[in-house]
């Protein structure tokens, strides 16, 4: 009888446990987010190194007709020290293959700035789409 009642006391303390585990709001990330930032992440990364093909692969450039196009004019754009810095600032969700990053930028020629990127997931890659981007001055220099 005695077990019986241990029993029952530890299963009713395990269950609140979870319970209150599982009620708990948190503010962690969800992976399809983490994702996002990672690949806009990665894409200052390959700026900022000069990596034109890593630039490449990250974008899904609307302003150029062909790759070729595309890889010509982002080696011109790195190789003449065109840096740019970049923190994830929000990751907003749209749906399971569309996102908008806020990003606070920093240009050799733009300066500092806010901006909201749409990303989209491309064959199973999160791809940052570069069009007409509205940009909001904080610091130009």
């Amino acid at each position: 009888m005695r077990y019986v009642k241990v029993l029952s006391s530890v299963t009713a303390v395990g269950l609140l446990v979870g319970a209150v585990f599982l009620a708990t709001p948190t503010n962690a990330k969800q992976p399809t987010e983490l994702e996002v930032k990672e690949a806009v992440e990665n894409y200052f990364a390959a700026v900022k190194s000069g990596n034109v093909d890593a630039v490449m692969g990250l974008t899904v450039d609307k302003r150029y007709k062909s790759d070729l196009e595309k890889q010509r004019v982002y080696t011109n754009l790195l190789n003449e020290d065109h840096q740019a810095d970049g923190k994830v600032l929000d990751v907003q969700m749209i749906d399971a293959s569309h996102a908008k990053v806020a990003v606070r930028a920093k240009t050799k020629i733009a300066g500092e700035h806010d901006i909201v990127l749409p990303v989209v997931k491309e064959s199973a890659s999160w791809k940052i789409v570069i069009e007409g981007i509205k940009v909001k001055g904080i610091n130009v220099e």
